[in-house]
Formats: C-alpha cells, sequence, structure tokens
C-alpha cells in the first residue's frame, strides 16, 4: 500500500462523509507522475480544484477538454530555437492524459486558468449534488 494511501486515509474518510464521493478519492490517487499537481476540495465539498505545475509550456499550446466525465490535458512545451542548451532544468515533455471525476461534478462547466505557469481546473458540483443548507 502506497504511504500516500494509507497516510492521507482518515482525510479523505472524514471528507466521504461530509459529501465527497468516494470515487473522487480513488481518482486522486491516479493523477499523473507529471505535471506535478495539487487536489483539494472546498470545505463544502462543492468545488474540486487541480492545479498543474506547466512552467515551460505556452497558454496556446494547452489544451483541456472535457467530456464523459473525464478531462483531458494535453500541452506541447515551449519551442527554444537558435540556442545551445547548456542546461535543461524545466521539462520540455510532451503532456497528454485524461482524469476520471466523478459523476456528481459537472465537468464540462469547468473553469480553467493559465497564470505564472499554473494551470488551475475548478470543477463544480452538478447543482442537483451541491450541498443545501436545511436549517
Amino acid at each position: 500500500m502506497n504511504y500516500f494511501h494509507t497516510y492521507f486515509d482518515d482525510l479523505w474518510d472524514s471528507l466521504t462523509t461530509k459529501g465527497l464521493p468516494r470515487n473522487v478519492r480513488a481518482n486522486t490517487f491516479s493523477m499523473p507522475p507529471f505535471p506535478h499537481s495539487n487536489v483539494w476540495v472546498s470545505k463544502d465539498t462543492d468545488t474540486l480544484t487541480m492545479e498543474f505545475a506547466l512552467a515551460g509550456y505556452d497558454e496556446e499550446n494547452i489544451s483541456v477538454t472535457a467530456n464523459n466525465n473525464a478531462v483531458t490535458i494535453q500541452a506541447d512545451p515551449k519551442e527554444i530555437e537558435d540556442v545551445l542548451l547548456v542546461h535543461t532544468g524545466i521539462s520540455r515533455k510532451q503532456i497528454n492524459f485524461t482524469l476520471a471525476v466523478d459523476k456528481a461534478f459537472d465537468v464540462r462547466k469547468t473553469k480553467t486558468s493559465f497564470k505564472n505557469g499554473l494551470l488551475t481546473l475548478e470543477i463544480k458540483k452538478a447543482k442537483s449534488e451541491q450541498s443545501v443548507k436545511l436549517m
């Protein structure tokens, strides 16, 4: 069993009792090793947010698509021309992966932003799945 999974088990269990679908937990553990990422859920569990570190990529070379409860991210690194690279510490990998998202979240209404090399996705729960204060 991986360390991340065992360390955060109690946290995830507490979130599922607050309305976070269990499927979100399973999919979070299948995040790709690259690019580096952060994932969190709002306190009311109505918004799932994912951040991806994409230094060295231009916004026009990044594609985010959503369908069938999945989000696909593709990116091509910025071209560096007419230079002789002495050191490459910033990745030049091509990115292409798909993440499954729980049906409770409406991936078609994902808000995206790209600022300072950080791609952020905010995925809201479908209105019918959102928390409602009753009293």
